[in-house]
């Protein structure tokens, strides 16, 4: 949550029949929907603390289907008073450029997409780690702020055929009561190709931990690498060998004691052998200049 309001708190599960569910602290169920035909395997979740502004909760399926839904969105759903239910709005997309996405990071807002489409529609900025493919990148549009023309004339045309048929043959009540008890349609994942790729049959990207700034990405892959990956230039920084099955973490430390500016340090685990890194950007960054 933004620093100017208290903290929210609030338990998202992931089911196999591809439901979300929300939980405030007390159990109490805030939301559940059914987002896709397809297991939730994962979440990735990024705050207010980005520097564009943005947040959101990224779901990802075992279809390489990703679901965006926005911070704003949260923020309502966990606001709301005790047991209201809440629809969830979200944006789909199918990740089309690796046989299976394994894991995916909303990196957020790809300004350079955006200033280039001619509607104007928002664009976010997608890692999403796998097979064929290890690291991919997407630019991915979001699905509610954009209408296409079909759907519009699909809408005008169901609006125009209800009132046409409610003049010739009367409205009926208990068609309408049949038409609410109707589980809601799942609207199909848009497809979206990847804007660049690092190809490797051999390896694999299990999981994916993006830093605060939303800048850069730790990448850890089945032949015990972890690969720090630059976002906006879609480049491997440094990669490190011998962490296998490598759970990583990011720490914000302050840059001196006087200073309110903050480095983020990647924490590499290793639970196999207790082995534990940590590597300080700054001095890294500082050692590449010279």
């Amino acid at each position: 949550a933004p620093a100017t309001t208290p903290t929210q708190v609030a338990l998202a599960v992931g089911y196999a029949s591809g439901r979300l569910a929300l939980f405030a602290p007390d159990g109490a169920q805030l939301a559940s929907q059914k987002l896709e035909h397809a297991g939730v395997t994962g979440f990735q979740l990024r705050g207010h603390g980005a520097s564009d502004g943005t947040s959101e909760l990224l779901v990802v399926f075992d279809n390489s289907v990703v679901a965006r839904i926005d911070g704003a969105t949260l923020t309502a759903i966990v606001a709301a008073p005790p047991g209201s239910m809440h629809e969830i709005a979200f944006g789909k997309w199918r990740l089309a450029s690796s046989t299976r996405v394994l894991d995916a990071v909303c990196c957020g807002f790809d300004e350079q997409a955006h200033s280039s489409d001619f509607w104007g529609a928002s664009y976010y900025k997608v890692v999403a780690g796998g097979v064929e493919a290890p690291l991919s990148l997407y630019a991915v549009s979001d699905e509610r702020s954009t209408t296409s023309a079909k759907e519009v004339l699909s809408k005008i045309t169901s609006a125009a055929f209800s009132m046409a048929k409610s003049y010739f043959w009367g409205s009926s009540d208990k068609g309408e009561e049949e038409l609410d008890k109707t589980p809601p349609k799942i609207e199909a994942a848009r497809g979206s190709g990847a804007c660049d790729a690092l190809p490797d049959g051999k390896r694999a990207v299990r999981k994916l931990h993006l830093d605060p700034s939303g800048k850069v990405v730790a990448a850890s892959d089945n032949l015990g690498r972890v690969i720090l990956l630059d976002v906006e230039d879609f480049f491997a920084l440094r990669i490190w060998k011998g962490y296998r099955e490598a759970e990583c973490a990011w720490v914000s430390l302050a840059s001196d004691n006087t200073s309110p500016n903050t480095s983020n340090n990647t924490s590499i685990n290793t639970p196999q052998n207790g082995r534990d890194h940590r590597h300080d950007q700054r001095h890294e960054r500082s050692r590449d200049a010279n």
